[in-house]
Formats: C-alpha cells, structure tokens, sequence
C-alpha cells in the first residue's frame, strides 16, 4: 500500500530562518572567537559587535524556523487526522509578493459553503505551474480540525499528477 505524503516545500519564512541561523552562528562563532585571540584592548569590541550581531541574526532565524516547524506541524496534524471537506474549484492567481527568477508562483482557490450559509475561501500552496489546465478534479480535500476552518491543509497534490519540468 502506498502511503500519500503531505507536500511543502520550501516557504520564504523558513528560507529566512536558515539564511539568517546560519549567519547568526557564524558571527556568534566568530565573536567568540575573536573574543580569545584579539588584542586584549579590543577584544570586547569585536566580541560585542560580531558576538552581538550574530546573537540578533541567530534569535531572528531561530524564531522563523521555529514558527515554521509549528505551522508545519499542525497542517501534518490535521492531515494525519483525516477530518476534511470537500471544496469546490473557485480561482487561480500569483503570488505577486514573491518573485523568485522573474516568475511568480500560482496558487489556486476553493471555496467552501458550511451547513450555516456561510462561504469559506482556502488556499493552496504555491505551485511555479499553472495548475487549472492539470487539475482532474473541481473538487479538493480541505483538511480542518472540526468546524474551526481557521487552520487548514488544501490537498491539491490529490488532483494534480505527478509533474516533472525539464
């Protein structure tokens, strides 16, 4: 039996996170290392000034990477847990706020009517194809933890294939 694997992929906050840990651990490192072998006039300068700086940038990505990790963590949750809708095909736009190689990623919208009336609108993850043209279904799983549809997981890759760019 072959067991379907939730998709993420790379976001711009964990990107941040280990861009911005790993200059932190650099500078941290290198503070400390100056701390040491620095003239002893200035060694406490250059330790607060890269010790210092490398602190800021290794708190800055730690916090990315961990908000990441929960975010993560409570979509693999719901996932896991197998409660979901059924949502309906709405639209598919850019991303205008990220631009990675001139191009803009596409995500897509489904809309949802509670028993209530109500009208809920998720969104998929970002995908560099267009995915309307591949799509095989009008109908996506919405994963939500009850009626609380404030956190949630689109399974788009259900009716998408496998696509492979070359």
């Amino acid at each position: 039996m072959n067991e379907r694997k939730m998709k993420t992929g790379f976001s711009a906050r964990m990107i941040v996170g280990i861009v911005f840990s790993m200059m932190g651990a650099i500078f941290f490192g290198a503070g400390v290392f100056l701390l040491f072998m620095a003239p002893a006039d200035i060694k406490l300068l250059f330790f607060l000034i890269f010790g210092g700086l490398g602190l800021v940038f290794l708190v800055i990505g730690v916090i990315c990477l961990y908000l990441e990790g929960k975010k993560r963590s409570a979509q693999r949750k719901l996932f896991e847990n197998g409660n979901y809708i059924e949502a309906d095909f709405f639209d598919i736009d850019w991303d205008t706020t990220i631009n990675v190689n001139g191009r803009h990623p596409y995500f897509a919208r489904f809309r949802y009517q509670d028993p209530y009336g109500d009208v809920h609108i998720f969104k998929s993850r970002n995908m560099f194809i267009n995915p309307d043209t591949l799509m095989t279904d009008r109908k996506v799983k919405v994963y939500v933890n009850g009626t609380d549809y404030k956190y949630y997981y689109v399974d788009i890759d259900e009716i998408l294939p496998n696509v492979y760019e070359h």
